[in-house]
């Protein structure tokens, strides 16, 4: 639950200083892109606005393999992760 509507943006900081990341950026970007050559008439209402998120961690095959599975709270047993209390990155999914 976000409740202060800053609950994705200190969620997607944890994930990156837990990657271990020294550099995060968060952009929110107001525009609406072109809707005339998207893959199908549906997606035309997802051209914006937009959250960017970027750091400076290097993203593994494992990182690619626990975002696969939702809610799989991957980092409960690392007392080293700050994420491993949040929803880690399925809180990104409250944005679509």
């Amino acid at each position: 639950d976000y409740k202060d509507d800053t609950g994705i943006f200190k969620e997607l900081i944890q994930n990156a200083d837990d990657a271990g990341a020294t550099e995060v950026s968060l952009l929110v970007d107001w525009r609406k892109g072109p809707s005339s050559s998207v893959l199908a008439p549906k997606m035309k209402e997802f051209q914006g606005p937009a959250l960017w998120a970027y750091n400076d961690a290097v993203f593994s095959d494992a990182d690619f393999q626990n975002i696969a599975k939702l809610a799989a709270g991957t980092k409960m047993s690392d007392l080293n992760k700050i994420g491993r209390f949040g929803l880690g990155f399925t809180s990104v999914y409250h944005l679509t």
